[in-house]
């Protein structure tokens, strides 16, 4: 039986539901911001930040935020206020979320 539980607010994309730890839960992606960033010859190498979560059956959602990018890149300044800006407004769309849902992801295959 699945939850009758609406998308987490801000979520842009929603997996299924799975039941793989006891308490039925499904993942889910919300906003994003990408960050233009060209490196070497001109080749890019977008630096994105991305809200995600773990819904649960209840409706209590937890998300985090992550930051993609590839290597370790060096900024201009103005790419690190670009940054800057997109991860305060990610904190802001993940709301005040205490708990991390980084457990459940290493635990799934």
């Amino acid at each position: 039986m699945k939850p009758a539980q609406v998308p987490p607010t801000g979520a842009a994309r929603v997996e299924e539901w799975d039941n793989i730890t006891g308490a039925a839960f499904r993942a889910f992606d919300g906003p994003q911001w990408r960050i233009k960033h060209t490196i070497d010859h001109g080749r890019r190498a977008d630096i994105v930040v991305s809200v995600i979560g773990l819904q649960y059956a209840n409706g209590h959602a937890l998300r985090e935020i992550i930051i993609d990018c590839p290597d370790t890149p060096i900024i201009t300044p103005a790419e690190a206020r670009k940054l800057g800006r997109a991860l305060i407004a990610a904190a802001d769309a993940a709301g005040d979320a205490t708990n991390s849902c980084a457990w459940h992801r290493q635990r799934m295959p």
